[in-house]
């Protein structure tokens, strides 16, 4: 009988040692899998945030000795701006990166942040202070999260202010009225007020559409008369602010929960560092856009105290239209979002 339990018992041990054995092996071959990624952007390699973007990459693929390869399809090579949203949820890509301003309807709450009357200041410092009230907020207010449901939101950076470019000189507001200008998001409802006629036209596509004489003027920031050459085609610049955007990117849910928890606490630790070099990067191409435009015989206009009255006045009528729009869509907390938003940027400016 002891011959038999001692017999048993072996038996036991050795398939034990055989099952463990096996899950290690198991374990070790997921471990030495390669996940591969796509990442899809409709900006150039050599856009001013690409940068940071790339680095953020290349710490994933360098922080994982190899675990994670992120293949790269840069200036729309992949789907174009309209096919962000619906290609990543659909799996043709795993990260993207999206525009505020191009996404009104989708984010609607988000777009508060967009209007002229709540710009922080184009610094470092200010504009990492709009970044971060917009995760604080995304706390605060469920309904302003609940936007970004569909997947997953990795970053934000916000965007220099936006200015006004134009083939001839435009000072005041009444000097746009029946032009047609290139602008999406909040920057169309403000040429709307001024007596415009706005076009839906991105920055990127904002050069040809001045060449072909569709658009006299556009709402573009710094970065982008620099990133696609503006001053080929307009010689006048308004350097007033317009509003701010924001650039995000964006993650497929089902690719994010795929990945092991110690590579997603890794790209987390990694977030913050990108969205600084990031806004590194906005504001450090704003200052070259600035710079090419005077070197190509550009003429850049800062308003007077009168005239910027006159462009000021037209911001209010701009924000009530938003909340107007809010209340139709029953967005009750949308006052006190915009109030929140508001008061941070009063604070941002030293007010």
């Amino acid at each position: 009988m002891m011959k038999r339990y001692s017999f048993l018992t072996l038996c036991i041990l050795v398939l034990s040692m055989f099952l463990s054995v096996s899950l290690i092996h198991a374990s070790s071959q997921k471990q030495d899998e390669t996940i591969l990624l796509k990442f899809a952007s409709d900006i150039p390699e050599r856009g001013a945030i690409s940068k940071s973007w790339t680095w953020f990459m290349n710490e994933i693929e360098k922080q994982t000795a190899g675990r994670v390869k992120i293949d790269r399809y840069w200036g729309g090579s992949l789907f174009k701006t309209a096919e962000q949203v619906d290609s990543l949820l659909a799996g043709v890509a795993d990260i993207t990166n999206i525009n505020i301003s191009f996404r009104r309807q989708l984010l609607p709450l988000s777009s508060a942040f967009q209007l002229p009357t709540t710009s922080f200041p184009d610094t470092p410092e200010g504009l990492k202070a709009a970044s971060d009230t917009v995760f604080a907020l995304m706390t605060k207010y469920p309904e302003l999260a609940k936007e970004y449901n569909e997947f997953k939101l990795l970053s934000w950076n916000t965007d220099p202010s936006r200015i006004l470019i134009s083939k001839s000189e435009i000072r005041v507001p009444a000097d746009l009225k029946g032009d047609k200008v290139g602008a999406e998001g909040i920057y169309s409802d403000i040429m709307s007020v001024v007596g415009a006629a706005p076009v839906k036209i991105p920055p990127p596509a904002t050069y040809m559409n001045m060449q072909r004489g569709v658009i006299n003027a556009a709402v573009v920031a710094w970065l982008h008369v620099q990133v696609f050459k503006l001053w080929e085609v307009a010689s006048n610049y308004l350097d007033h602010g317009f509003g701010q955007g924001a650039t995000c990117l964006i993650m497929n849910h089902k690719s994010w929960n795929s990945l092991p928890p110690d590579i997603q606490t890794m790209i987390k630790d990694l977030l913050p560092e990108m969205m600084i070099k990031g806004t590194q990067g906005l504001l450090g191409i704003s200052g070259v856009g600035k710079k090419s435009a005077t070197e190509k015989g550009g003429t850049i206009y800062k308003p007077t105290p009168d005239e910027a009255a006159k462009w000021d006045a037209v911001k209010k009528p701009v924000e009530e239209r938003w909340l107007k729009n809010m209340k139709d869509l029953k967005f009750d907390k949308a006052p006190m979002i915009l109030e929140d938003i508001k008061n941070a940027r009063n604070k941002a400016w030293g007010k």
